[in-house]
Order: structure tokens, then C-alpha cells, then sequence
């Protein structure tokens, strides 16, 4: 549907007349319309605008909409103050009350005084005459047509026509059925008809025209035809098309005025209220009118300065660009309400029935709904809270006010009078001053880390009286920002915890708070081995449901029947504890995903003040991480003993070869070899992957050439891990080569360089072969030793004996290099 052309558009004007409040609110334009009018009228004052002639009949046709009218249509004229009489078309739609009454007309009207011609008689000039006439010969079925009425049907003049003939030719396909069925009503009938229908022109378009006229008779008594028929065409297309914008808008406006559950109001291109349901009318109580009242002056009258300039530039974006905006959820206290409310709105842009732009707000009321939806979480949570906490005080808090509500027993726990208000204040002051602030670190603590609040502390009570409360809560409403808003809890008397303990044991509800806050799997069994209660980690830990077990043979529940020789010995251990004897040995259980553990379990009995045996109560710890850890440990001594003697074994050799190489510098060659042994040593103990690092290892050995690092000592290579039974020959061989290096060799002039490289050459199975690249430059002239000592031995079979490894040493006059092939099979990727 089009647009309204600019002079239909400026001459339309809405209203909505409120029957109870005897009020009628009129737009800009509709004031335009009766000559400039107040915006607000009472009922009479607006009757008064309309001519008295049509005043009667307006105010019976109000009276009937109201009664049971659902949309209108209707004609009338209103006399302006300067005396000047326009005829208007008025089309609108009724509002109805929750109990189904008339409450208000919302209209729009248009001036149509220019399609109200009178008509002339047919004997003027056609030519002179604006009007679209025509008579309808009956008898001769022959209609003789004005000027204006060919050219509202756009067809070309002719002497005479046949109404039938006409309409074939024009009037829409789906109209002439019905269009051909009134002209022969007409024809047998006398007096005034009035029909609309659309004809289609040679282009295509469509048009809408109004044909009213009048039957004159007698009829023939042998016909039963009419004598002459007379009447006039108006092509009311832009009445119709306004009429199908103002249908539309008036349905979108039923929709979301009457029926949605959100609040709905609607804005003109100046930013006033020209439109609200009734739940936005509630939102803008205190603002009178509404209807009218600019939207900038209603948002500060509810909202702080900087929140409704925030809000009105939405409102000016949306009604500029046409972007429509979904705003977060607003939570902000209302400074002419006093409270914090909470809403979700929106905004978009929409065509107004005048053609001009607008904004529609849609907003929905979180309040009420948060207010409801706490009422009911209330009613659960306290219900949760009596059936977890039988006997115990509990209290609501709302975290922003600072407001409770407590229980009598709560009352009674600290000792106030009942009439005293439930604040947060109010509690704390009655806590013990050393207490105070810890239990205030506590609550606060459960607010912004979402824990549970759980401590004990002490109370005094108005008499004097000291008395030791546990407490426990949690937060169980927040903002979107995350804000704690709510918090419950319990708090209960353990001064006296021996009776406290009695009662957890004779109360099924207290024992299984107990039992489900223990960190063991705990169980209660009568006599005859029958499970009466197990503990939540115990049910959780294996996957069952409490109704699984219970009151059934504690040796058939899923811990124990998957092996009949666990579930005797359990039967076993059942009766030897009813007999009064504590049973306690460690046994797999299995657990879910039908996973086995290791438990200490425990068969404990229970006693009556007589000395009988009346329960017995299961419990059971996981220590398989136990039992593996001393397994491992068993492991571990094996091994320290086997290193040991091998470490003895190579001090030993070490001494031998020093002392017959060196004889004269024993101590100081042998406690250097030590501390290379000591330095691997210290590896292997820190690693607890049985080997090290061969990078680390490397840098151990050379701490004491590290000051060449980088400028004439190179080292390069990946992580390799190196076993034990192989890291103290490694080190060694790396020892003495730095040592050498340093007192002989290329580090012990100003200018030589030393590079050590190592590598993996991959094989075809995944592992590959280790090289190690000893080499030295610009030392001083090297030349092969003339006898072999200790250092040889550890150059040349400490390593090919522990690593498989190939050998091979050059004497080159420009440096010495050594170089090892092991074949062992390494990984650049430490094992796991």
C-alpha cells in the first residue's frame, strides 16, 4: 500500500475518546481540522463540533459501538468556530476493558468535503458540470451518463450505454458477480442504494467508486421494474486506500495495545505521546495527560538527568535513520517511584495514519514479573529449606535493600522480640564484636565468588546469654551484571553439640545432612545388614540413585555384587559387627563406569544407653592413591639400592684409575670426578623419570667452563632423555672432555672455540640414533697422548658399554674432536 499523497495526508487527524473519563484527546492535526481546538475536550465540548443535524445520529451510533462494536465507518459534518461546514469520513476501532466493556473509540478522520457534490439536474450543460451523473432508463435498460461519470469510469462518451455492459467492461472480476446482482435489485426495487466496488483501468491499476442513487417507481405491475433510476460515481480510491492504512494500523494497534502482555506506546515525529496501552499508562502514573506529553519531559520525570538524555538520543536515532534499537535490560531506580525497577524495551520506527513517521516503544515490566517470580522461588526454597533443615532458623535476605525475612525460630535463635524488623543490620549486631567481622568477610565472600556461606560464630543475646551459631546460605538471585540481589540460609544452635549429635542420630533428615557433606562414603545399616542410609558421595561416586539401595541387602548394592567373594565377605563382616566387633580391611569396590577402587572400610556398631548393638554404621576412604603410592615407593628403594651399588661400584673405579694416573693430584683429580658424579647424581634424583635431560645433564658437567658460553663454548641440540643406567657415564664423558678442554685444549688459550652438537637421526620404527659432536678450534697444536689413562677409558668404553654406542676419537694438529654413535634407540620427546 502507498503512501498517502501530501494533500489527503495533511487533512487527516486522529482522536481517542476515553468514555469513562468523559475526555476526548485530539492530535495536532485533528485540532487543525475543527479550527484550531483545545488538545482536550470533555464529551459535550466535542459533540458541539459536530453539525446538529448529524449530532444525534453520532451520538446514538457512539452509544451502540460502545454497547457491542467491535471497528466503524461512518460520515458526518462538523461546523469549524468561523461558521464553515466540512464533511468528514471517520473510521476507528473500539477498546475494550478486561471485563469486555466499550472503554474508549480510537479514530482517524479525513476530510472528504470536496467528493460531496449535490446533485444538479440532468438537463444542464455536461460540460459545465463537475459532477458524475447518470439515469437508468429500466425498461429500456439504457443508462445516458454525464461528462464526469465517462470519465471516472474512463471511458470513452457515448450516447447511451447498458449498465451491464459497462460493468463487464470495468468493474474487477472479482466485484462483478455481486455488482451485476445489485443493479438488478435496484431495478426491482424503489428507494436509495449505496454500493462500493473497484474497477480496473486500461493500465492495469485498480480504483475503488462509490455509486449512490435512487430508485424511482412505481413499479410496473407487469414488470415489476422500477420507472427510472438516477444516481452519481466518486472515485474514492484514496479514501479506501486511507481507510485500509488506518484498518491496518488499528489492527497492529488492537494486537499491541489490547493484546500483547507488554507495554506499548506510541510517539509522533515530535516525540509526544500520541498513543499507550494500559500498561504503559501504569508505567507513566503521575505524568497527566499522557496523551500529548512529550516523551523527554516523562523520562526525567521518572529517570536521573543522565539516564533519560541516554535514552531520549535513542529515541531521536531510531525516529531519524529508521534503525530500530534493542535496548539491555534497564535496572535503575525510578526517582519519582523511590525504588529500583527493571525493564526490556525496544524501539522502532512506523508510519503514523497522517503519513508521518513515528516511534513505537515496546517495554515489559520486569518488576512484577521478578517480584513474582521470587514470590514462587520463595515458597520452593523455603519448602527445600524445612525439608533439609527440619528444626532450624531460616532467613531470606534481599542483598539491595538489606531486608529479611526470618522464621519464628529465627527469632527465637537470637533472642529478639518477633515485632523487631528482620534487617541485615538487625542480625549483625547481635553477633559477637570479635566475630563480627569474619562472619561479615564470609557472607561477603558467598556474594562475589558464588560459594557457600558456612562458618560458626557466636551470639549475644539481649539477656547476657553467649551461644554458638553455624550458619550456612547461598546467593540465589543476581542481576545480568552479576549483583548479588538474594540470599538464604539456616542458622542453627551447636552450643550444645553432644545433643546436637544425638538428635542427628535419631533424625533421618539432620543425618543425611550429615552424611552428605562428608568427604567419606558413609552408610547406616540395621542389624540384619539392611542399608537404611548412604551418604550422597558414597550414591555419587557410583553413579546409583538413593532408591537403588536402600532398604535392600547392603552386599547386593553395585559396590559389591560384582564378585560373590566380596559380597561373603561382607556378609561376613556384618555379622561379626552386629556381634559387637569392629570390622575394618581394605577391598576394591567398583564405582561408576564399572571402574574399581580401593577402600579402608569400616563396619562400626552402635550402642544404646544399655550396651546394645542397635546399628552399625559403614564408611569407607579411598586410598587407592595410597596403595600406589607405596608401591611405588616399595619401587623406588629397590631402585635407590641397585643405584647405589652401581654408583659405589663406579666411585670405586674412579679411585683405582686416579690414583695410578695421578698419584701425586689424587685428591683433587678424585673429588672432581666425584662432583661429576655427584652432579648426575643430583639429576636423577630430581627427575622421577628414571634418566634425565641430556641438555641438562651437558650444562651440569660444564658449570665450571660456563663463563665461555656463547662466545667460545657453542652447545646445540633437542631435548633427548637419557636413562639412568646410561646419565652417569653421559656425564663423565662430558666432564672430562670440558676438563681436558680447559686445561689442554682449546679453552685454555685466549682464542679457541669448542662446539658440541647432538642429534637424532630417525629410524624406520619411530626412534633414531643419538650422535654427540665434540669438536675444538684454534687451541693450541694437539697432539695424541702417548699412553692411555682413566680419561680414555671414560672417552672410549664408559659410554659404548652403557649405550651401545660407537666410538671414535681425531688428534687433528688443528683441534681435537670426539663423536659418539648410539644406536640404543632415543626420542627427541621425553617418555611420559
Amino acid at each position: 500500500m502507498g503512501r498517502l499523497n501530501p494533500d489527503l495526508a495533511s487533512s487527516m487527524a486522529s482522536y481517542r475518546w476515553v468514555h469513562d473519563a468523559n475526555k476526548v484527546f485530539l492530535s495536532p492535526a485533528m485540532r487543525s481540522l475543527h479550527g484550531d481546538v483545545a488538545a482536550q475536550l470533555d464529551t459535550k465540548a466535542y459533540l458541539a463540533l459536530i453539525h446538529p443535524e448529524d449530532r444525534p445520529r453520532i451520538k446514538g451510533n457512539c452509544a451502540a459501538l460502545l454497547e457491542k462494536g467491535d471497528s466503524y465507518s461512518r460520515e458526518f459534518r462538523i461546523l469549524r468556530p468561523d461558521g464553515t461546514e466540512r464533511a468528514v469520513h471517520d473510521t476507528g476501532i473500539v477498546e475494550r476493558d478486561a471485563d469486555g466493556r466499550g472503554a474508549a473509540l480510537h479514530g482517524v478522520l479525513i476530510d472528504v468535503t470536496h467528493h460531496h457534490r449535490n446533485l444538479v439536474d440532468r438537463k444542464a450543460d455536461d460540460g459545465d458540470m463537475p459532477a458524475a451523473l447518470y439515469e437508468y432508463d429500466v425498461a429500456k435498460d439504457l443508462s445516458w451518463w454525464s461528462a464526469g461519470a465517462f470519465r471516472v469510469f474512463r471511458i470513452d462518451p457515448v450516447s447511451a450505454i447498458s449498465p451491464a455492459a459497462a460493468t463487464e467492461r470495468r468493474v474487477h472480476p472479482d466485484d462483478r458477480g455481486w455488482v451485476l446482482e445489485s443493479i438488478n435489485r435496484f431495478r426491482r426495487s424503489t428507494g436509495s442504494y449505496d454500493m462500493t466496488f473497484r474497477v480496473v483501468d486500461d493500465d492495469g491499476s485498480v480504483r475503488w467508486i462509490l455509486d449512490r442513487g435512487y430508485a424511482y417507481g412505481p413499479l410496473d405491475p407487469k414488470t415489476g421494474l422500477a420507472h427510472v433510476v438516477r444516481g452519481s460515481l466518486t472515485d474514492v480510491t484514496a479514501i479506501k486506500t486511507a481507510e485500509e492504512r488506518v484498518r491496518s494500523f488499528n489492527h497492529v494497534l488492537t494486537d499491541l495495545i489490547d493484546k500483547s502482555p507488554f507495554g506499548v506506546y506510541v510517539l509522533d515525529d515530535s516525540l509526544k505521546i500520541v498513543m499507550a496501552s494500559k500498561a504503559a499508562l501504569r508505567a507513566f502514573e503521575g505524568i497527566d495527560p499522557v496523551i500529548g506529553c512529550a516523551i523527554w519531559d516523562a523520562l526525567l520525570f521518572q529517570w536521573p538527568e543522565d539516564k533519560a538524555r541516554d535514552i531520549y538520543r535513542h529515541f531521536e536515532h531510531t525516529l531519524r535513520t529508521g534503525e530500530p534499537y534493542k535496548a539491555p535490560t534497564l535496572v535503575e531506580k525510578r526517582q519519582d517511584r523511590d525504588r529500583v525497577e527493571s525493564y526490556d524495551w525496544h524501539l522502532t520506527r512506523t508510519v503514523l495514519p497522517d503519513g508521518r513517521f513515528g516511534v513505537v516503544c515496546h517495554f515489559y515490566d520486569l518488576t512484577e514479573r521478578e517480584a513474582q517470580q521470587a514470590a514462587l522461588r520463595d515458597a520452593n526454597d523455603r519448602l527445600e529449606m524445612a525439608y533439609d533443615a527440619a528444626g532450624m532458623a531460616a532467613w531470606d535476605l534481599d542483598v539491595t535493600t538489606g531486608k529479611a525475612i526470618w522464621t519464628d525460630r529465627m527469632y527465637a535463635l537470637l533472642g529478639i522480640d518477633p515485632d523487631t524488623p528482620a534487617t541485615a543490620d538487625t542480625f549483625f549486631e547481635v553477633i559477637h564484636p570479635e566475630d563480627r567481622d569474619a562472619t561479615a568477610a564470609a557472607v561477603e565472600a558467598a556474594m562475589t565468588e558464588g560459594a557457600t556461606f558456612d562458618t560458626d560464630f557466636r551470639i549475644n543475646r539481649p539477656n547476657g546469654d553467649i551461644r554458638h551459631i553455624a550458619g550456612c546460605g547461598r546467593v540465589v538471585d543476581r542481576a545480568p551484571d552479576g549483583t548479588p540481589l538474594r540470599m538464604i540460609g539456616v542458622n542453627y544452635d551447636v552450643t550444645d553439640r553432644r545433643r546436637m549429635a544425638r538428635r542427628l542420630r535419631t533424625s533421618e533428615k539432620r543425618l543425611r545432612l550429615v552424611l552428605d557433606n562428608s568427604i567419606a562414603f558413609t552408610g547406616l545399616l540395621d542389624l540384619e545388614g539392611t542399608l537404611i542410609e548412604a551418604n550422597r558421595p558414597a550414591l555419587d561416586a557410583a553413579g546409583i540413585d538413593r532408591t537403588d539401595v536402600l532398604n535392600r541387602p547392603f552386599w547386593e548394592a553395585d559396590w559389591w555384587n560384582y564378585d560373590p567373594a566380596i559380597a561373603d565377605q561382607l556378609r561376613a563382616a556384618i555379622r561379626d559387627a552386629a556381634a559387637g566387633e569392629v570390622q575394618r580391611y581394605d577391598v576394591p569396590v567398583r564405582m561408576m563406569g564399572d571402574t574399581l577402587i580401593t577402600i579402608d572400610f569400616m563396619l562400626s556398631p552402635i550402642r544404646n544407653d544399655n550396651g546394645d548393638v542397635t546399628l552399625l554404621v559403614a564408611s569407607g576412604y579411598d586410598v587407592t592413591d595410597r596403595n600406589k603410592a607405596m608401591e611405588r615407593t616399595r619401587i623406588l628403594l629397590h631402585e635407590i639400592n641397585h643405584r647405589s651399588k652401581n654408583l659405589l661400584t663406579l666411585v670405586d673405579v674412579i679411585a683405582r684409575q686416579t690414583v695410578r694416573r695421578y698419584p701425586d693430584e689424587f685428591m683433587p683429580q678424585f673429588q672432581s670426578r666425584l662432583r661429576s658424579l655427584a652432579a648426575a647424581q643430583d639429576l636423577l634424583v630430581r627427575d622421577m623419570r628414571d634418566g634425565a635431560q641430556l641438555g641438562e645433564l651437558i650444562e651440569a658437567q660444564m658449570a665450571h667452563i660456563e663463563a665461555f658460553r656463547g662466545d667460545r663454548l657453542h652447545l646445540s641440540g633437542p631435548d633427548v632423555f637419557i636413562p639412568a643406567g646410561s646419565a652417569q657415564a653421559v656425564g663423565m664423558v662430558f666432564h672430562e672432555l670440558s676438563t681436558n678442554a680447559s686445561k689442554y685444549g682449546a679453552l685454555s688459550n685466549e682464542h679457541g672455540h669448542v662446539k658440541l652438537d647432538w642429534r637424532i637421526e630417525p629410524d624406520q620404527d619411530g626412534t633414531g640414533t643419538l650422535v654427540l659432536d665434540w669438536s675444538e678450534h684454534d687451541g693450541p697444536a694437539v697432539t695424541a697422548p702417548s699412553r692411555k689413562g682413566f680419561g680414555s677409558f671414560v672417552l672410549t668404553s664408559m659410554v659404548a658399554d652403557t649405550m651401545a654406542a660407537e666410538i671414535d676419537m681425531e688428534f687433528a694438529p688443528s683441534g681435537f674432536r670426539w663423536w659418539a654413535v648410539c644406536r640404543d634407540g632415543f626420542k627427541i620427546d621425553a617418555p611420559d
